[in-house]
């Protein structure tokens, strides 16, 4: 397991650069499969080698109107063979999907007197149905001591 921080990098300029000079490397790499000749299993393994090290580029770009949180992220880097990989990374819905490991409920854990809070961000479309369905889910899984509420914040453009 491989641990890299990251600063973000808000904004399309950063991520077009780098875009732009992965591309001529990209390209080669994909010529060189085509020459190769390489088995379909030899193939898989060296897209997944390629995936891995370009995979945390994707969780260090964030839009341009939260630049003021100046953020950095500790990118966890887990080998796919592993056990904690197979069983417990998933893919998110989105149309390129994106990986997450689903964590115990340590979040959610307090002592009863302590009321927790969900705060749904300005940007969030639907707020309120989104509020329902979380407190229905959180409702559902004994979660009784989280309140969910809306952000006071405007959102910024």
């Amino acid at each position: 397991m491989h641990f890299l921080c990251h600063k973000i990098e808000y904004g399309d300029d950063k991520k077009k650069e780098i875009i732009k000079r992965l591309n001529p490397f990209l390209k080669d790499i994909t010529n060189e499969f085509k020459k190769a000749k390489l088995s379909k299993e030899q193939e898989d393994k060296l897209k997944g080698l390629v995936r891995s090290v370009l995979n945390p580029l994707m969780y260090t770009f964030k839009n341009k109107s939260y630049s003021s949180e100046k953020e950095w992220r500790l990118i966890c880097q887990i080998p796919n063979n592993s056990d904690l990989y197979n069983k417990r990374v998933k893919f998110d819905e989105r149309e390129i999907p994106q990986l997450y490991i689903e964590t115990d409920p340590i979040i959610f854990k307090s002592n009863d007197k302590e009321k927790l809070k969900i705060i749904i961000g300005p940007k969030v479309h639907r707020k309120d149905l989104i509020k329902h369905y979380l407190e229905y889910l959180l409702a559902k899984r004994g979660f009784n001591n989280v309140e969910v509420k809306y952000s006071k914040i405007k959102y910024r453009d």
